[in-house]
């Protein structure tokens, strides 16, 4: 029997999730058959059984297998300015460079998007409209361990430039601020506390049997 088809945003977390170069540690997760499972869920059938640390890894290193050893080759000297052992920059150009260029890989991703100014009034801002993983799963652990800390790590650690990632947790909008350093999330008045209104994972962690401190950080 031939494969299902699969389109571009399923397939990208079926890969982003299960890819056997880099299997989550003491994780083993079954494809779900599409379309029978979107890929929100997916995300959450991981998270309720995963870490907040290997959820981190899976995406950081997905991040790393996308762009390709290439990628920070170029990016971090000719954008993030680190040259050898130093880092001067990033260049005055780099976070507006790097907020055009990144809406076609965000549209098919998360969502229509557009640059914008950063959130200190600087150009280098990129806002996703609305993210339809956050809209889908309205969960505050998705967000968190799947997207903004690992996005903010890989972009500091692999490619040299700070990131500030803001979702809007009413809106489903989130801000992307290149260039712009982020606070820690105990420290970022923005971010709310505990699960948000409305949110299944909890549900969805008493039905797998597992029980985590911060769910939800």
């Amino acid at each position: 029997t031939p494969p299902l088809p699969l389109e571009k945003k399923e397939a990208f977390f079926i890969y982003f999730s299960h890819s056997p170069c880099f299997p989550p540690p003491q994780v083993t997760l079954p494809i779900s058959p599409l379309p029978s499972s979107s890929p929100s869920s997916q995300l959450r059938h991981y998270m309720v059984r995963a870490t907040d640390e290997q959820q981190q890894q899976m995406v950081y290193r997905t991040l790393e297998t996308l762009l390709t050893p290439v990628m920070p080759l170029f990016f971090r000297p000719f954008m993030s300015g680190v040259i050898g052992n130093s880092t001067y920059g990033p260049w005055f150009y780099a976070p507006a460079i790097t907020a055009l260029v990144t809406p076609p890989f965000f549209n098919f991703l998360v969502g229509p998007s557009r640059p914008n100014l950063r959130r200190d009034g600087l150009p280098g801002g990129l806002l996703v409209q609305k993210c339809r993983f956050l809209q889908e799963s309205n969960c505050k652990g998705i967000c968190m361990q799947m997207c903004k800390l690992p996005a903010q790590d890989f972009f500091q650690e692999g490619l040299g430039m700070p990131l500030n990632v803001v979702p809007n947790f009413e809106t489903h909008e989130c801000q992307w601020s290149f260039g712009e350093v982020p606070l820690p999330p105990e420290e970022d008045p923005l971010l709310p506390s505990g699960c948000l209104s409305g949110c299944t994972s909890r549900l969805a962690m008493a039905e797998a049997r597992v029980s985590k401190a911060t769910p939800c950080l």
